[in-house]
């Protein structure tokens, strides 16, 4: 699946809003209280294209509300935690 990139980086994952943002900010720090580095919030936007999309089954696609909420709170400044091999 191709997915336009335009404006991937320019609007908030996190709500939707697009703001006129300079290429020299790094982090996306929008009013509902999201930030993340931009190139990261690109990648989600794109990943949120396309699990939304119909490209994998033909059920109809997740709502993009929906996956936001499982995702709410999800940034950069989050510090995985180190999870034991499977196997211990």
């Amino acid at each position: 699946m191709r997915s336009d990139e335009s404006y991937t980086t320019q609007t908030c994952a996190k709500c939707g809003k697009r703001g006129n943002r300079k290429l020299s900010e790094r982090d996306i720090i929008c009013d509902c209280g999201h930030q993340m580095d931009r190139d990261l919030n690109s990648a989600v936007n794109i990943m949120i294209k396309f699990l939304t999309s119909d490209a994998l089954s033909q059920r109809p696609s997740l709502k993009e509300e929906s996956f936001l909420r499982k995702w709410k709170g999800f940034s950069t400044t989050h510090s995985p935690e180190i999870c034991p091999p499977a196997n211990a």
